[in-house]
């Protein structure tokens, strides 16, 4: 479900997934003016089902005025989470190939190749570790963390 507020509640979530896409990822921009890159992370699984970092280019083509655009990646919808700031979600697997957006709050992830990553607060990634071991999640200091989830459409 779905309530509207007033502008200002919708202008400060819209400002916070802006500045979250804009202020923590690599941007490399090549020689061209036309061309742009924006690296994020992601979590997926080899063969055996051990799951790994990695990263992920997504795209960008000069738009005039109005900057760089990736092509539109299709979306099966908009999930909002608030996690507790007790979070402890043990070995699990994602649901679906999906973008997260950490909206004010980092998260900690372990991987069971046995890296651990802090994904920050701002930051964008993607998981698509559907099967093996997956993957284990916790709060950062105690804080409580909105995101997004935003589960992508199977090419």
């Amino acid at each position: 479900m779905i309530r509207l507020f007033q502008n200002s509640l919708t202008s400060r979530l819209t400002l916070r997934v802006c500045k979250a896409a804009l202020s923590s990822h690599k941007r490399h921009h090549s020689t061209s003016q036309e061309e742009s890159v924006i690296t994020i992370t992601r979590i997926y699984n080899d063969e055996e089902g051990q799951s790994h970092f990695g990263s992920m280019e997504i795209e960008l083509k000069g738009s005039g005025d109005i900057g760089y655009l990736s092509k539109l990646i299709p979306a099966t919808g908009v999930i909002f989470r608030q996690t507790p700031s007790a979070y402890n979600y043990e070995w699990h697997n994602a649901p679906a190939k999906q973008f997260i957006v950490n909206l004010d709050a980092a998260v900690e992830v372990q991987v069971s190749d046995g890296e651990k990553r802090t994904l920050k607060q701002g930051e964008v990634f993607f998981v698509e570790d559907l099967h093996g071991k997956g993957h284990f999640s916790k709060a950062v200091n105690n804080k409580f963390r909105s995101s997004l989830f935003i589960p992508v459409t199977e090419d």
